[in-house]
């Protein structure tokens, strides 16, 4: 339904655009699937600037709501929320969703699908507000269109989308459209007839920075990162002189380890986008961004070439020659199936590095066959390759599944000789719920 008016965002849902907004009610018990003890209503409506929701938690004992967090985008966990969660391609895949979270005390936290708006400052703004009453609590939230990715059609289209509450007094987590204990997706709600704004006027967000030192050595330097919403479904990304690492770096701990250290990197031309780019699989992280050092320049594209086509590429450049990038593009094939190809590189005066990695996933109920492939090249020459194959079946509450682990690492300049060969096969039985 479309909004008549738009609400004010302060808790009350007594205005007249929630009497008439599609109403969700019937929540299920996430774990057991059964009719939880205190129930939930949601209502949704939209119109050219804003999406809004509305919520009404009853609960029993109101007294015992738990609402301590107050800042914004912080973690909400450990307290009463409630989450809408929004597909706007239909693709029932987690790297397009998008989801905003809400606690009794009003303070929101929302993750953009892709991983856009991971910067604080390149998020967005949107409105929540919350009230606790006499049988429960209410919130209200109003999230710009501009925020999301979403189809550019003149026509009408269906969009995913799901309503969920956890109570913390109960430890109950309830869901508007059940996804069984394991979650597919592709049962989410589906939220038709929908008409986004067919007219866009590309956004850019300016983030300069500068790091002046003064003591025996004083220098200054200054930097600018600039993201740029070309359109609904494409985000640029560029930067120049990024690189402040008393600014925008994780502090690495004193930690002694044999082995690589993934710390977090902090900064904006990295994040953005970061969960379409990143490649976490069992056999290691293939693209992880602290890995390119110090640069001048840098260029990121991402988007939708099509509802289930998505592709991208990002560069960074250094004036001494060297030259990291990462080409990545996802087809979805069914609502369960996909496949995933990227090519990551870099070129130096010193070597030509390459990493070509596939990553097809099917699912047949609570089938599901995962394979990641990897395989590696120096200077024209075959480097390592690594396979990850994951069989598993989950049932209803439970889950058995196989993995095999293939890694070797060719180190000789003789063709086929395998210096390092390790296969590792790992069985797990795994129960879904604590």
């Amino acid at each position: 339904m479309r909004a008549s008016s738009p609400p004010v965002i302060d808790g009350d849902l007594s205005e007249p655009c929630w009497q008439t907004a599609a109403k969700a009610d019937g929540f299920t018990d996430e774990f057991h699937g059964t009719v939880p003890a205190d129930l939930t209503e949601a209502w949704l409506c939209y119109d050219a600037t804003n999406l809004y929701v509305a919520f009404h938690a009853y609960d029993t004992h109101p007294g015992q709501i738990v609402a301590r967090e107050t800042k914004e985008e912080r973690p909400l966990s450990g307290e009463d929320t409630v989450t809408f969660t929004l597909d706007p391609f239909h693709t029932h895949q987690p790297t397009d969703q998008s989801s905003f979270t809400v606690n009794a005390a009003g303070a929101h936290t929302a993750e953009i699908g892709t991983g856009r708006g991971l910067k604080t400052e390149w998020k967005g703004a949107w409105q929540s507000a919350a009230k606790i009453t006499t049988n429960g609590w209410t919130a209200e939230m109003a999230i710009p269109w501009a925020m999301l990715n979403y189809p550019r059609s003149k026509t009408q289209v269906v969009m995913g989308l799901n309503f969920s509450r956890a109570q913390q007094r109960t430890k109950v987590r309830s869901i508007w459209s059940y996804l069984e204990s394991h979650r597919r997706l592709e049962l989410a709600g589906h939220w038709k007839d929908v008409e986004p704004p067919t007219t866009f006027k590309p956004q850019f967000s300016f983030l300069p920075s500068g790091l002046v030192q003064a003591g025996q050595s004083s220098r200054a330097t200054a930097g600018l990162d600039v993201r740029a919403a070309l359109t609904p479904t494409l985000t640029g990304v560029f930067t120049a002189n990024p690189d402040f690492s008393t600014v925008e770096r994780a502090v690495e701990g004193i930690e002694f380890s044999y082995g690589e250290r993934f710390v977090p990197d902090r900064r904006p031309f990295f994040l953005e986008g970061e969960r379409f780019y990143s490649e976490r699989v069992w056999i290691g992280s293939c693209f992880h961004s602290p890995r390119v050092p110090d640069f001048d320049t840098g260029l990121k594209l991402y988007g939708k070439a099509s509802p289930k086509t998505s592709a991208g590429m990002l560069n960074a450049y250094d004036a001494d020659g060297r030259n990291d990038f990462i080409l990545r593009g996802r087809q979805e094939l069914t609502q369960t199936d996909s496949m995933d190809v990227s090519l990551i590189g870099r070129d130096s005066s010193a070597a030509h590095n390459r990493v070509l990695v596939a990553k097809p996933e099917l699912r047949h109920g609570g089938l599901t066959l995962v394979t990641h492939w990897a395989q590696s090249a120096a200077n024209q020459r075959l480097a390592g390759d690594a396979l990850n194959l994951d069989v598993n079946y989950r049932s209803k509450h439970f889950g058995l599944g196989e993995v095999y682990h293939l890694c070797q690492t060719r180190l000789s300049r003789r063709p086929g000789l395998h210096t390092l060969h390790r296969l590792r096969r790992t069985s797990r039985l795994r129960a879904l719920r604590e």
